[in-house]
């Protein structure tokens, strides 16, 4: 658990100095996905997406599913 934790607040600080950071925002993604947490996981998917391709307010739909499914 001690290395999710430190992972989080490395891929936060990241976001901090540069929010427009892809690796970042993908990095969240992937802890919230290891939690379970399909919400936020597909939240800070959208953000990577507008922030690597310069997507800004353009709607974007995305559909998160656990592995098995």
């Amino acid at each position: 658990r001690g290395e999710l934790e430190l992972a989080e607040r490395e891929f936060r600080k990241a976001f901090r100095v540069a929010p427009e950071s892809v690796v970042a925002w993908e990095g969240l993604a992937m802890l919230a996905a290891s939690r379970g947490d399909l919400v936020e996981e597909r939240r800070y998917l959208e953000r990577a997406l507008r922030e690597g391709f310069d997507l800004g307010s353009t709607p974007i739909k995305l559909r998160v599913r656990k592995r098995n499914d």
